[in-house]
């Protein structure tokens, strides 16, 4: 009996030894912290929600769940729609966009840790219709201002219209902090704003922001205003003047006239600038009669003829009475294929570009003589234009891609400008002497910094140049095109407008009157006049 008592004891002892530790309990497991879920903003079609970041370091997941019924965390998460899912717990917040402003939504987050514990956030409600959102109108396009008006809201609980202002479309996907607020009331009448603020070649989008007392937004359509450059003068075609087959045209320093040349039949008609009328007709015999000009005082047009026969090209200058339109003399020109022509002020003199010869000659208006030549060493010397003062002249080399720099009292070539693009040829240059202008035979247009000698510009053109013109302030160029006339404005250095003329064909030579109240841009269809 004492040998069983002390086998049970023992027994005991083994039996309690092996279920009793002096550790403590295990401590129970507990789920992430629930965060705190705020519905910040409601659209109509979107809601704006935001929660309390999860601090567990076991955090795995966030869930965002809706539900068109209430007590999310006692519904089936797979028959709930899940509006987002993110591993990141600093990502706290979410924007479900698929709403129905006339349903109720309720919203809870499921936070999850990486033992399978989660946690459901409080339940948040989206019931609150959004305020009326208003109709926004006005021009699309617009000069300097644009006025906007939009529908009245009107809703009881209105509080306010926000008008926005962005140079991008979507205003209602961005951030309202990054638009340009440009009108606000809480007046609900006040439905209408001028915005006078606009910048010209630019493209506005608006929309109205309309918020209640309930703090819930609406946004408007959105509309788009694209602000037009306004011209400083009228740009409009007021009519043609009959020059069949037209080639150079000019004004004449002598008030009221101007000239153009036909190239199909050789023929000098002196125009009337007042009525745009063909006041006389001169027949000169065969050959191309093309670029013209006239002298200072108006004495004398001088117009380049050439004529191509089975030897070579035959080339003059015709010399004829800018007042009686009758001929005066023929100066015939060593070289072939007279080309581009101009008169140099101050200097009393006619320069001639020899696109054969690789020169320019130059004839004396006082005696109606050649009086020397310019070597421009480059084959195809296309165009000539002068500064004010007549102390130099600009010549386009077509074949070197360059442009000469022409000291007129020595007769030498001073310097080459190279042009960056191939075949520079018409040129004009700005009062100030600062900019010289030039097109090519492609679309493109380009500028040149006198000062520097450096290209300040490069611009592509819609269509293939012809003639360019500046006019007498020096604030555009005017560049012909086919069936059409660019026009650039000289400080922005930009294409601003384009004059359409559909059916006309490609204009070659443009002039501006001494006044700078006419354009004439000839064709093959006739002395297009714009004022």
């Amino acid at each position: 009996m004492k040998i069983s008592h002390m086998f049970l004891c023992v027994t005991c002892f083994i039996l309690a030894s092996s279920t009793c530790s002096c550790d403590d309990p295990a401590a129970p497991e507990i789920p992430p912290e629930a965060s705190i879920l705020q519905l910040d903003s409601l659209t109509g079609q979107q809601a704006f929600l935001t929660w309390t970041e999860c601090q567990a370091s076991d955090f795995y997941s966030y869930r965002l769940y809706r539900s068109t019924s209430p007590s999310v965390a006692d519904q089936d998460t797979t028959l709930m729609y899940l509006v987002t899912s993110t591993l990141s717990n600093t990502l706290t917040s979410a924007t479900d966009s698929t709403l129905d402003s006339s349903t109720y939504y309720y919203y809870a987050l499921l936070t999850s840790d990486t033992e399978g514990l989660s946690s459901w956030s409080n339940e948040t409600a989206a019931f609150d219709l959004p305020p009326t959102p208003s109709v926004l109108s006005g021009d699309s396009v617009a000069q300097e201002q644009v006025l906007l008006t939009w529908t009245e809201c009107p809703d009881t609980d209105f509080q306010s219209y926000r008008l926005y202002r962005s140079l991008t479309e979507d205003l209602a996907a961005q951030d309202t902090t990054a638009l340009n607020l440009i009108f606000s009331t809480t007046d609900p009448s006040a439905i209408s704003f001028a915005d006078s603020s606009l910048e010209e070649m630019n493209t506005y989008y608006y929309s109205v922001l309309t918020t209640d007392s309930g703090e819930l937004l609406s946004w408007s359509n959105e509309i788009s205003v694209y602000a037009e450059y306004v011209m400083d003068f009228p740009h409009t075609v007021t009519a043609i003047v009959p020059v069949e087959g037209s080639r150079g045209v000019c004004f004449s320093t002598l008030e009221g006239s101007a000239f153009a040349t036909s190239f199909s039949d050789a023929k000098i008609y002196k125009m009337n600038t007042e009525t745009n009328t063909v006041e006389d007709i001169l027949q000169y015999s065969g050959g191309y009669l093309d670029a013209c000009c006239t002298d200072e005082n108006g004495q004398y047009l001088f117009s380049v003829w050439y004529e191509n026969t089975d030897i070579a090209y035959a080339s003059a200058v015709v010399v004829t009475n800018a007042s009686t339109n009758n001929l005066v003399k023929t100066i015939t020109l060593p070289g072939e294929n007279a080309r581009g022509i101009c008169y140099i002020p101050g200097r009393n003199e006619i320069y001639v570009c020899m696109a054969g010869s690789e020169s320019v000659r130059i004839i004396d208006v006082n005696t109606l003589q050649l009086s020397g030549l310019v070597d421009t060493h480059a084959y195809n010397t296309r165009r000539v234009c002068s500064n004010a003062t007549g102390e130099t002249a600009y010549v386009s080399r077509t074949n070197s891609d360059d442009i000469a720099v022409v000291n007129t009292q020595t007769m030498q070539v001073t310097d080459y400008i190279s042009t960056s693009i191939e075949s520079p040829s018409h040129l004009c240059i700005t009062p100030d002497e600062e900019y010289l202008y030039f097109n090519t035979y492609g679309r493109g247009l380009g500028i040149i910094h006198l000062p520097t000698g450096t290209i300040a510009g490069l611009m592509t053109m819609p269509d293939y140049t012809g003639g360019i013109c500046m006019d007498p302030s020096g604030n555009y160029v005017y560049v012909g095109m086919n069936n059409s006339i660019g026009i650039i404005d000289t400080e922005l250095k930009e294409l601003v407008h384009v004059i359409d003329i559909p059916g006309v064909g490609y204009f070659r030579y443009l002039d501006f009157s001494p006044d700078g109240t006419k354009l004439y841009a000839s064709s093959y269809a006739g002395v297009y006049v714009i004022e």
